[in-house]
Parts: structure tokens; C-alpha cells; sequence
């Protein structure tokens, strides 16, 4: 119960958010306040506090060296915020998979920043993404080109661990070997 009703909560806030032009984000207020149901404000009241797994993908989600929550999802987190009165606490140094883990066994309720997958549709609910971002590949610039993914059979390619991305090549594309790192720049 808590888990759709939070749901549906959080899809009516990030529907009065800002819309994503051209991939700047405008950080202008809702025009219309938020139309919360009786059991709505009841729920918030009860619930103040939303703990947050953070992990660090800039510009997405920084922890800065003062331990502040910043960047694009924190900006969101903040506009929700300031909509209900909720307080979003971040939880740190848990590393993604951590974060994942942690939204699974429920000791956070929300990772700003997770893409659906099967494996994860068992145990989180989901909004309609607030942001978009395609998958790209980087090779050496002596590399054959690759025009599908049919190119990389019996090829390596980098993930970062737990990250989607791994989950749906590991397995659609078992012919491609992954190589696992915990952070993009490790990868690069």
C-alpha cells in the first residue's frame, strides 16, 4: 500500500515539475499547486522524510566535498520539496549496487535515478522517467565501426556494475564479454 500510494505521489509531483526542453532543465515553480488528496497530506505527514540512495554520476548526482546533495536529481528532489514539504535525505557511500540493494531490502525508499528492468520491477515501483539519456559507445579511434549490436559479438565491453545497461547486454547479448567497473571513469 505504502509503495503505490507513494508512487502515485510522487508521479502527480514530478508531473507538475518543469519540463525538459532541449535538454536544459527550467527550474521555474509548478504553475498550478499540487492537487493533494485528504490521504495524500495525511500520508506526508506521517512520512517526512524520504531517504534517498546517492551515488555519484555527474552532473546527475554529486556528493561535494562539504557532503552536499547537488546536481540535476538533487535540483528535482528540491523542487519536490519545496511542493510538500517533504525532506529528502540522502544516504551516502553506498556505491550503486549498494543503493540497489538498500532500495530492495527497504532501509532507503527511493534512488532518484534507476532505470526500470525486469529484475528490478520485482521489488520498486516506478514513475515515467523524468529524464532521458541514450546509451552511447565509446571505442578506440582505431576501432572497426559499430553500426549494431551485432558488432560487438566476442568483443569486451566495459559496464558499470549493476548499472541497466549491464543487466540488458548480460542478458540479451551473452556472446558479449563485459568487463565490470564499479565507476564510469574506471571503465574509460
Amino acid at each position: 500500500m505504502r509503495q503505490n500510494f507513494f508512487k502515485r505521489l510522487i508521479f502527480l509531483i514530478l508531473s507538475s515539475l518543469p519540463v525538459l526542453v532541449a535538454g536544459q532543465v527550467s527550474v521555474d515553480s509548478p504553475a498550478d499547486p499540487l492537487d493533494l488528496s485528504d490521504q495524500e497530506l495525511a500520508w506526508i505527514a506521517e512520512n517526512p522524510v524520504v531517504r534517498v540512495g546517492v551515488d555519484h554520476y555527474p552532473p546527475l548526482e554529486i556528493v561535494s566535498s562539504q557532503g552536499v546533495y547537488e546536481g540535476i536529481a538533487a535540483d528535482f528532489l528540491g523542487e519536490i520539496s519545496a511542493s510538500t514539504g517533504l525532506e529528502f535525505e540522502p544516504v551516502t557511500g553506498l556505491g550503486w549496487e549498494g543503493a540497489v540493494d538498500a532500495l530492495r531490502n527497504q532501509s532507503i525508499d527511493l534512488i532518484a535515478l534507476l532505470a526500470p528492468t525486469a529484475e528490478r520491477e520485482a521489488f520498486a515501483l516506478f514513475t515515467p522517467p523524468y529524464l532521458n539519456f541514450p546509451t552511447v559507445l565509446v571505442t578506440r579511434s582505431d576501432h572497426n565501426p559499430i553500426t549494431g549490436v551485432e558488432d560487438l559479438a566476442g568483443e569486451r565491453l566495459a559496464v558499470v556494475s549493476g548499472f541497466a545497461g549491464h543487466q540488458i547486454v548480460e542478458t540479451e547479448y551473452p556472446q558479449i564479454e563485459l568487463i565490470e567497473f564499479d565507476v564510469f571513469e574506471d571503465g574509460l
